[in-house]
């Protein structure tokens, strides 16, 4: 059975099922038929609610900037060193969310070491919630493995964590509790 072939009372069974028994995060049937991985998070309500950032890892923020205000014609917001992180950030508003350029400080910078394994170019989406604290249990609850699993200090006063990219088929996902957000 293809994936895209799921029948509607499969679909039924399998979601009554996991509603019957939370506990079972994981349903999956054999290698040739489609997988079926449902994890329990508590409420379903609390998803993201939007993309914040997405962030691009560049050289030079100065000799990368131009195309993105000249070219594109996005506002430069600020620019911002995160020394922590080995980081500099400059912020590109776009509708409701930014583009965040990475340069590296120095050579041990993780945006340095991104860099010198797979070039310039989007690094991580990063998604707003609400209450990163909780959020981060919720997911370790659930399974789900983190780079961070206490939120740290990011750029624009926000807090941050990370989720290991082989739980989204290599994409980097932040999550981003912006200044002021909830820590319920």
């Amino acid at each position: 059975m293809s994936e895209d072939k799921i029948q509607p009372d499969q679909k039924k069974a399998v979601d009554k099922t996991v509603e019957s028994f939370p506990e079972q995060r994981t349903v999956c049937t054999s290698s040739s038929e489609i997988a079926v991985n449902r994890l329990y998070f508590g409420d379903k309500d609390k998803k993201p609610k939007k993309i914040s950032h997405i962030g691009i890892a560049v050289q030079s923020i100065d000799d990368t900037i131009s195309f993105y205000t000249d070219v594109l014609g996005l506002e430069l917001e600020a620019v911002e060193t995160v020394a922590s992180e080995g980081v500099k950030i400059a912020f590109l508003s776009i509708g409701e969310t930014r583009f965040e350029l990475l340069e590296p400080l120095h050579d041990t910078s993780i945006i340095q070491k991104f860099i010198d394994k797979k070039g310039e170019g989007v690094h991580h989406i990063a998604l707003a919630v609400d209450n990163i604290k909780e959020r981060l249990v919720q997911y370790k609850n659930g399974g789900i493995n983190l780079i961070n699993e206490e939120a740290k200090r990011g750029a624009d006063n926000s807090r941050i964590a990370f989720l290991h990219p082989k739980q989204a088929n290599g994409v980097l996902f932040e999550l981003c509790q912006e200044e002021g957000g909830s820590e319920g």
